[in-house]
């Protein structure tokens, strides 16, 4: 977790040194031969250290909308709370969830909260419910959910308009949660439990010392659903099944020692990854088509930039039926077949141009267009239509 948010702070590379505590959680998953060591090189040289005295440290939360907007449990003080979220990615080991259930255990959550817990991976799923600290946190009123992304991108449990929610999740920028006005905290499983039951933000040290559970000698190792790949004679043969929405991961030239371009987007300060590629119901259902899921890139600072890197890119990186201009009311909508999402044209295209090209046997959708009337459109030699908006060509030599 913390170094996976070491990308938040601006830091390319993160790295904890590996030592004896992952050698021995590697022993226990049957892993111990795949342990290397990993340190820093010995002349290694730093602009500067901070020392962190990890046992000074005070239960804390990071407040809306930045995971380093930090105070302590106790400055934020008894607030009311309305949903707290545990797991995912993020603080849902075996012994994150084992103290979990140590704290809920024989109680409930408050009724004005609304509490889930995604378990993370199948191996602590699996493990929490042989040794019945799952009906544990049933009994307490968890909404257990599947071991995947779900509420930190918004993908299901959205806090109420303005809710409080605590989540030991890894991110809490405005608007990830589905949520535009949720105020998102970021806390430790073991606040998360305590508030859970009390309703307000709950400093876990008040109920004593922290709860002892062992790191298990043998962790429940179960692959009976993981298929081993291809051997390398038959992989060629393999057919790859691709929905309508799932495309092929798009070539690209290795990375020049220079490169001339002009410059399109000039962003500020507090840059994160959700700027970048935002999160959300609204676009993770594109995450298997890459030439679509492009045109959110950095559109939260600038919805053109997209379009303006379509134009200013190479010819054979051009992509249609997309457009960065909405439509009037007025105009007719369409439903573009999914076989033309994506082609390259050899030259520069010109303003109002449209393009055609031979009809795929398999086209899926001939009966679900629809004619549409603009005048950069023109109709296919098939019964899909395609739009194709005016582009900017300009080009220096």
């Amino acid at each position: 977790t913390i170094t996976n948010m070491g990308t938040e702070l601006g830091a390319t590379t993160s790295i904890f040194p590996s030592d004896d505590v992952t050698k021995a959680f590697l022993k226990a998953q049957c892993r111990e031969d795949v342990w290397v060591e990993l340190k820093p090189d010995d002349d290694a040289e730093y602009d500067e250290v901070i020392d962190i005295d990890l046992s000074s440290l005070k239960p804390m939360a990071a407040c809306p909308h930045m995971p380093d907007n930090v105070k302590t449990i106790d400055e934020i003080g008894k607030q009311k709370i309305d949903q707290v979220c545990i797991g995912s990615c993020t603080n849902s080991s075996y012994l994150d969830l084992m103290r979990v259930a140590a704290i809920l255990k024989g109680k409930t959550c408050h009724p004005d909260v609304s509490l889930s817990i995604a378990p993370g991976s199948k191996q602590v799923y699996n493990m929490l419910a042989k040794n019945g600290a799952l009906a544990d946190l049933i009994a307490a009123g968890a909404r257990i959910l599947e071991s995947a992304c779900g509420p930190c991108i918004g993908m299901g449990q959205s806090p109420n308009s303005k809710g409080v929610s605590l989540r030991t999740f890894n991110r809490n920028f405005e608007g990830r949660s589905g949520t535009k006005d949720g105020q998102i905290y970021l806390v430790s499983p073991e606040t998360a439990a305590v508030s859970a039951i009390t309703g307000v933000f709950t400093n876990p040290q008040e109920l004593g010392d922290a709860v002892d559970i062992p790191m298990p000698e043998t962790f429940l190792i179960n692959d009976n659903m993981i298929i081993p790949p291809a051997p390398v004679e038959e992989m060629d043969s393999v057919e790859i099944l691709r929905g309508p929405n799932i495309k092929e991961f798009p070539a690209s030239d290795a990375l020049a020692d220079d490169i001339t371009a002009k410059c399109l987007l000039k962003v500020g300060d507090n840059i994160t990854t959700d700027h970048i590629m935002p999160a959300g119901a609204k676009i993770l259902p594109y995450r298997s088509n890459i030439p679509y899921l492009s045109n959110f890139c950095f559109a939260v600072c600038d919805e053109e930039f997209p379009a303006r890197c379509r134009a200013e890119g190479k010819a054979s990186s051009w992509a249609a039926p997309t457009t960065a201009r909405a439509l009037p009311e007025s105009t007719p909508r369409w439903s573009p077949c999914i076989w033309a999402s994506r082609r390259s044209s050899p030259s520069p295209l010109p303003a109002s141009t449209a393009r055609t090209w031979p009809t795929p046997a398999s086209c899926p959708s001939p009966s679900r267009t629809r004619q549409i009337t603009t005048p950069s459109t023109r109709w296919t030699s098939w019964n899909c239509r395609i739009s194709v908006p005016p582009l900017k060509t300009t080009r220096k030599p």
